[in-house]
């Protein structure tokens, strides 16, 4: 959010517009948007004022409604996650916070447990050359073909790299599927 308006660009706004100024014009001059005039217009004519207005600042986003289910939601179900809970909450209540803010009240409350850390699974390298090799595959590139890389993982060195397309005229239009048919 920007700085407020300051109080004498207020005060010339609208005596701009009681004087007959368009509302586009009052924005050129004053450097607002258009949105911000008709806004501060609106404001003086229905509460006569021109002081900035903080009354909805700090205002909670979500009802306590939605705060509460969402906790007692995680409460009774502890293996459940907020895009699930936050789904669920969704389809009752219409617009609900985001599964980010969730987390943050399920943190805040103690209701979250921390993810089991897998042990390391160490194994043993290669201990020699060809005695164990990567073989890795890499799909659908951008220029419509597929590789394999093989790697001496003892060694490191590149065994081979053959490319393979991935439909018969290279086009990138028909399917494996088709192609086996025609």
């Amino acid at each position: 959010m920007g700085a407020p308006i300051p109080l004498w660009v207020r005060k010339r706004v609208i005596e701009d517009h009681q004087a007959g100024v368009s509302a586009s014009t009052i924005a050129e001059r004053h450097k607002l948007s258009r949105s911000s005039v008709y806004g501060l217009v609106r404001r003086y004519k229905e509460k006569n004022l021109l002081a900035a207005d903080y009354s909805a600042c700090g205002r909670p986003r979500t009802t306590a409604r939605i705060y509460r289910a969402a906790r007692y939601l995680k409460y009774l179900h502890r293996s459940w996650g907020a895009p699930l809970i936050r789904t669920l909450l969704q389809a009752r209540y219409g617009e609900v916070p985001s599964t980010r803010t969730m987390q943050r009240w399920f943190k805040a409350a103690k209701l979250t447990e921390p993810r089991e850390k897998r042990p390391v699974q160490s194994r043993a390298r290669a201990g020699e050359i060809h005695g164990c090799w990567q073989i890795d595959a890499k799909e659908r590139l951008p220029a419509k073909a597929c590789y394999l890389t093989i790697v001496d993982e003892y060694s490191g060195a590149c065994l081979a790299a053959p490319v393979f397309p991935l439909f018969k005229d290279q086009s990138g239009t028909g399917s494996r599927d088709q192609d086996k048919a025609d």
